[in-house]
């Protein structure tokens, strides 16, 4: 590696695992950032700034995506992209994915046949990818958790703890209002929901809540491990997840997962949890009671995590893939 290698890295939220790459990349790598907002901005900006890296980097096969790669074939640069969100996805049943729609479709499949190599998070993620798409070359590669700041600690109480945006699309995508209708059959169980208040559909949930619940909205990190450490359990009861970083961290502070097997979230759990059907109140509510009465009975979500998904084994990975690009 050449610390004297410039990369582009695109992006357009600087969310926790962008900015974990982001670093990564910054260490080995001379890097110039760009944030995409507004479109005629971004290529503007892509274009001063193409003819002056080696590489360019982005995470999801966006219109932010497309302008990058279109751009990059013109001046001949490598693009790397990595995938495995909404703009592969094809969920009919809950009204999610770019292939629903025709043109965000076609904008996804410029950007995975023409970038030079396209990163899925997940087996399930690659699948999607190669369903609609022939990428020059693809690989898979686990997100990651940082398991000296994600780890037990302390007594576990009868908590059962979910992360999401509230925000109408994850009222079922995420399993949110199944989340809240569950607690609602267990009053003795305590409830956390912890994510940002987006638009109203924090009423909707609020509506069919119980006393058992409690809506946190967004917290810092210490007070988010502070709920995950004392939690014994973690519901991810989505319709799709493309890896599941939240159900993997709460994982790691010793959370035994309840589960749907949608998407990816198989991979992550493996035989340490509970699998419930998808939008099912009532089997949720047995498998948790289920839980609290096994705690014991089954293999460390902590020792998982820390096997399977470990930071440094992700940057050792993806500074190879960029080095032999």
């Amino acid at each position: 590696m050449e610390k004297d290698k410039k990369v582009l890295y695109v992006y357009r939220t600087l969310s926790a695992f962008v900015k974990k790459d982001f670093e990564i990349i910054e260490e080995n790598y001379t890097i110039h950032p760009l944030h995409a907002k507004g479109t005629i901005s971004t290529i503007k900006r892509i274009f001063g700034a193409i003819g002056d890296v080696d590489l360019s980097i982005t995470w999801f096969a966006g219109w932010h995506a497309f302008f990058l790669t279109l751009i990059s074939r013109i001046y001949s640069k490598k693009v790397i992209v990595f995938t495995g969100g909404y703009d592969v996805a094809l969920v009919p049943d809950i009204n999610y994915g770019s292939r629903l729609s025709w043109w965000r479709r076609k904008i996804s499949q410029y950007v995975l046949n023409n970038c030079d190599l396209v990163i899925a998070i997940s087996d399930a993620a690659k699948k999607d990818t190669l369903e609609f798409t022939s990428p020059k070359q693809i690989k898979r590669l686990y997100m990651s958790v940082d398991t000296s700041v994600y780890y037990p600690s302390g007594e576990k109480e009868d908590i059962v703890v979910t992360v999401g945006n509230v925000v109408r699309e994850n009222l079922k995508r995420k399993g949110l209002e199944t989340f809240i209708r569950t607690a609602k059959l267990i009053p003795e169980v305590k409830f956390y929901l912890v994510g940002n208040w987006l638009d109203s559909s924090i009423d909707n949930l609020k509506s069919i809540g119980a006393e058992n619940v409690e809506f946190t909205g967004f917290l810092p990190d210490k007070e988010l491990i502070s709920i995950l450490r004392k939690s014994k359990l973690y519901a991810q009861l989505s319709g799709r997840e493309g890896f599941g970083i939240s159900m993997a961290e709460a994982m790691a502070c010793g959370c035994v997962p309840i589960v749907t097997s949608r998407g990816a979230i198989p991979e992550v759990v493996g035989d340490t949890g509970f699998y419930v059907p998808f939008q099912d109140p009532a089997a949720s509510a047995k498998a948790i009671k289920q839980a609290l009465g096994s705690i014991n009975g089954k293999p460390s979500p902590y020792e998982r995590i820390k096997r399977k998904f470990n930071p440094d084994k992700r940057k050792k990975l993806i500074l190879n893939l960029i080095d032999n690009l």
